[in-house]
């Protein structure tokens, strides 16, 4: 069974647990900025420093066993959200989890009455992303 929880906090050990999971998929994903995986617990304790709210969402399959995240950014003040990243374990892709994380990622933004959900993302045109790599990852992250 895949559960999807909100986590509002990293002070209970269960949400640190959770959260340092998190952070070894955001290190296995995006290698090249692992230092940001650091950062996601200041992110959801101190939102007023940034002008933001970070959400967190993890997806389990067992209790405390992660198996993806969502790191959404909403900014109240326009009313906006940023999905920063999506991300599911490399040994378990094409389960339909980073869907469902998607899915829950976005009824949570039409919760907070949020006007948008955007995403950067590469092109998926060979043209303006030549790299074969890069452009197979772009498509994956465009479906």
């Amino acid at each position: 069974m895949l559960r999807i929880r909100y986590i509002q906090n990293v002070i209970q050990p269960i949400n640190q647990s959770r959260l340092e999971q998190v952070q070894e998929i955001f290190q296995q994903n995006f290698p090249e900025l692992a230092g940001y995986a650091g950062g996601i617990s200041e992110l959801l304790t101190n939102p007023f420093n940034h002008g933001y709210l970070a959400i967190l969402l993890v997806s389990e399959t067992a209790p405390s066993r992660v198996t993806g995240f969502s790191l959404l950014l909403h900014f109240p003040q326009i009313n906006c959200s940023f999905l920063d990243y999506l991300a599911v374990r490399r040994n378990i892709r094409g389960s339909g989890i980073g869907s469902a994380l998607y899915e829950a990622t976005r009824e949570y933004c039409q919760g907070l009455g949020s006007r948008g959900l955007y995403i950067e993302v590469q092109p998926d045109d060979p043209e303006l992303t030549p790299e074969p790599e890069i452009l197979s990852e772009s498509r994956k992250r465009m479906r």
